[in-house]
């Protein structure tokens, strides 16, 4: 073949430039913000699938061209007035401003960018049903969950201590011990919640009787003795045995071991948390106890508002207002012992009327920040007419006086709607039992 001369081919057309080498994505993406970095999830998809905003041109060489066309449109002239504008007259505030034309954007400038998504906020809170929006740390509390939110998440295995929180002790049910006696396997009662009452209720009881009677007391490590002898009018046993411990074989085995002269008799005051016990008095009847009655342990916390009303309620503050007070309670049998006069822990009050005292009350502070009602009475021919709610607010004046924190007494059952209506609500409970 000559040279030169021509093939029966086409002769191929060598492009000279360098092959297209692949780029690497960019990690950063150009908003109206500035550069914004790109997670390396959205590097490999945008990788993928290239943005619409860089257009492909094809050549005619076949190759593509990826070079960025100019983004920004080119920059417009505005012939402004050099002149002020004229201030408003009152018109319209729009008419006063220049007139400023748009320009189109040439089509050749334009890019066509996708609609641009605006992100969801992040919310950093959970939203729960029934319940309000809790931070995801702490985890929310069971009491504030709806019961179907509960299931959902005690489901899922979630730790239960990061749940729930720790319940507080009053409100935990008091665990009830069991022991065996014989056959029958016998419930311990719960240990007593309000102690501080009890024992309270003990030291005004003993101080009391022994400033006005000089008896004696002892403490056998949960059961607590008074000794009488035959001083204290009216009571006919010279020993009372008052058990806190909860064990009825521990309170029988003190009370058995403690000496006793022959024909002394002896009652014995147990106290409990709940008002019905029915294996507790099968337990003392089995260990040679009989029962005699239940009363009631009554609190009331102090300061408490104290309306005045009538006011023929007095502070007896010297030893003859006592002997006044005797003499007109003679009649229902009661009597103050003067030897309580003089004494710092003990408070008497008495209501006059008719010239007459017809009611008497005693306040106790000989436990620290606990007032004791050891004694309200009135006369039954005045009875029913508010006397003794007005002692007892006059009471609970002196006890707000004195700085007390609370309020104790043991209720009679004629006494009991009194006390109710004045606040004081169930500490715990005293059954009293004797030897058969």
């Amino acid at each position: 073949m000559a040279d030169g001369a021509p093939t029966g081919t086409r002769p191929r057309h060598v492009d000279v430039r360098p092959a297209p080498q692949p780029q690497r994505p960019s990690q950063h993406r150009q908003t109206r913000r500035g550069l914004q970095r790109l997670p390396a999830l959205a590097i490999r998809r945008h990788a993928r699938r290239p943005q619409r905003r860089t257009p492909l041109r094809p050549l005619p060489c076949g190759l593509v061209d990826s070079h960025s066309p100019r983004r920004t449109p080119p920059r417009q002239t505005v012939t402004r007035d050099p002149r002020p504008a004229p201030l408003s007259t009152g018109g319209d505030p729009a008419s006063s401003r220049p007139h400023r034309p748009r320009r189109r954007i040439p089509s050749a400038a334009r890019t066509f960018l996708p609609p641009r998504r605006t992100p969801r906020p992040r919310r950093n809170s959970v939203r729960l049903h029934g319940a309000q929006i809790c931070r995801p740390r702490p985890r929310p509390r069971l009491a504030l969950l709806h019961p179907r939110t509960l299931r959902d998440l005690l489901r899922r295995r979630l730790p239960r201590h990061r749940l729930c929180p720790r319940p507080r002790p009053e409100l935990l049910r008091p665990r009830r011990r069991r022991i065996h006696a014989g056959k029958r396997t016998l419930t311990m009662p719960p240990a007593l919640s309000n102690r501080w009452a009890v024992e309270a209720l003990i030291q005004s009881h003993n101080h009391v009787y022994r400033t006005a009677y000089r008896t004696r007391h002892e403490d056998l490590d949960g059961v607590s003795v008074s000794y009488y002898k035959n001083r204290v009018p009216g009571i006919p046993f010279q020993l009372e045995f008052m058990a806190v411990e909860q064990d009825p074989v521990v309170v029988a085995g003190r009370v058995n071991s403690y000496p006793k002269k022959p024909g002394e008799a002896y009652i014995l005051d147990v106290f409990h948390e709940r008002p019905a016990e029915p294996e507790l008095k099968l337990q003392y009847e089995g260990l040679g106890y009989e029962f005699i009655e239940t009363t009631l342990l009554l609190g009331l916390s102090l300061p408490v508002k104290t309306p005045r009303g009538w006011t023929h309620v007095h502070k007896i503050a010297s030893a003859e207002e006592i002997e006044f007070v005797n003499q007109g309670l003679a009649a229902g049998g009661e009597r103050i012992p003067p030897q309580v006069w003089g004494d710092a822990q003990i408070v008497n009050f008495y209501a006059q009327l008719e010239h007459r005292a017809v009611g008497w009350a005693q306040l106790v502070t000989a436990s620290e920040g606990v007032g004791c009602l050891n004694q309200l009475y009135t006369l039954p021919i005045y009875r029913q007419r508010g006397i003794g709610t007005r002692m007892l607010r006059r009471v609970h004046q002196e006890a707000n006086h004195l700085g007390l924190r609370r309020m104790i007494l043991l209720a009679s059952e004629m006494g009991m709607g009194l006390f109710r209506r004045a606040g004081y609500v169930p500490l715990a409970y005293l059954s009293v039992f004797k030897p058969r």
